[in-house]
């Protein structure tokens, strides 16, 4: 990935998480449809086109998900 000033990053992907993000990919563009030019891995459509999901958007989804994982464990 791509950070601010065009700094080249590698994000950790849990293990398990790869067959999630396979299966996510599998339907990515017949769901989205994006633009080629498109290199965002996460979609999202606003007005009918694909457009990248907004960092705090992601923020809220682990916030979230988190909480909710975090109670069930109790």
């Amino acid at each position: 990935m791509v950070r601010k000033g065009n700094k080249k990053d590698a994000p950790l992907i849990a293990d398990w998480a790869i067959l999630y993000i396979q299966n996510y990919l599998n339907i990515r563009t017949q769901r989205y449809a994006p633009d080629k030019s498109e290199k965002a891995l996460f979609l999202t459509k606003y007005a009918g086109k694909a457009k990248r999901i907004a960092t705090n958007t992601i923020e809220r989804f682990v916030s979230m998900y988190s909480e909710v994982r975090s109670i069930s464990r109790q």
